[in-house]
C-alpha cells in the first residue's frame, strides 16, 4: 500500500475532492508506468490489452490518504463527497459514488486512545486537543502515559501549539513535567519583573529580588531580565 499524509492546521472544505484527486493521480501514474513498460517491451498483449495499455494481468498498488488535523477544535468541514453535493440526499442517487476522507482529529481522541499509536504521535495529538486548557496540560504532564516525550515531539508541539515548552538540550527525550513547570516559572518571574519595573526599580535591585524569590543564580536572573527587556 502507498500511504499519503495530508497535514492540515485548519479544516479544508474541499478535502474529499482534493484527496480523491491525489489518489486518482497516483493510480493514473501507475497505469502510465505499466503502459510504458509494455510498450518498451513490445508486449502488446491480447484483445483489449492493447487498447488500454494496462493489461488484464496488471494490478495496481492500493493508495491510502490520511488527513492529520493539527488543530484543537472540531473539523467543521465536509468529510465525504456527498456532503459537498447540492442535493438533499445523495445516497438516493443511484450509482453515485461517495468519497470519504480518513481523518485523525485530536478533539475526537480520548486519552486512552494513545495506545492505538506506536509512536509519539498519539501523545502529541492529545496535547494538541487540550491546547488552551492549561489545567489539562498540567495533568497530562504528570500522567505516566504522557510525561516523557521525544524532544523532537516537544519541538513540534511548540510549533503547532505556539507553546514554549522547555526541551532538554542534547537529550533524546524531554520530561513534560519539567517543561510545564518551567513555563509556569517563567511566567511568574516575568510578572514580577514587570511589576518591579513599574515601581522604577533598578536592574540590580530587580535581579536581587527575583534571585531571592525564585532561588535563581545571578546568570539566570540576568538572563530573565535581558529577555524581558530585549537586551
Amino acid at each position: 500500500m502507498l500511504c499519503g499524509i495530508e497535514n492540515q492546521k485548519k479544516p479544508h472544505n474541499a478535502m474529499p475532492v482534493r484527496n480523491a484527486l491525489y489518489d486518482i493521480m497516483e493510480y493514473v501514474a501507475q497505469i502510465q508506468e505499466a503502459t510504458k513498460a509494455h510498450r518498451e517491451a513490445k508486449n502488446h498483449g491480447k484483445n483489449h490489452d492493447f487498447l488500454s495499455g494496462f493489461h488484464a494481468t496488471d494490478k495496481l498498488i492500493p493508495v491510502y490518504t490520511l488527513v492529520v488535523f493539527w488543530g484543537s477544535g472540531e473539523w467543521d468541514a465536509p468529510r465525504s463527497l456527498f456532503e459537498m453535493l447540492n442535493v438533499q440526499n445523495a445516497s438516493e442517487y443511484y450509482g453515485l459514488n461517495d468519497w470519504k476522507i480518513n481523518l485523525i482529529i485530536p478533539e475526537e481522541l480520548a486519552n486512552d486512545d494513545v495506545t492505538k499509536f506506536n509512536s509519539d504521535l498519539g501523545k502529541a495529538l492529545i496535547y494538541i486537543k487540550n491546547m488552551g486548557r492549561p489545567e489539562m496540560i498540567e495533568k497530562l504532564s504528570v500522567d505516566d502515559r504522557f510525561r516523557v516525550l521525544k524532544t523532537d515531539t516537544v519541538l513540534l508541539l511548540n510549533e503547532v501549539m505556539n507553546a514554549d515548552f522547555t526541551v532538554s538540550e542534547g537529550e533524546v527525550t524531554t520530561d513534560m513535567c519539567y517543561a510545564v513547570e518551567k513555563i509556569k516559572e517563567d511566567a511568574a518571574v516575568n510578572a514580577v519583573i514587570t511589576a518591579l519595573r513599574g515601581m522604577d526599580m533598578s536592574d540590580g535591585t530587580i535581579i536581587e529580588k527575583i534571585m531571592g524569590q525564585f532561588k535563581l543564580t545571578v546568570d539566570e536572573a540576568r538572563s530573565y531580565l535581558a529577555e524581558k527587556t530585549g537586551n
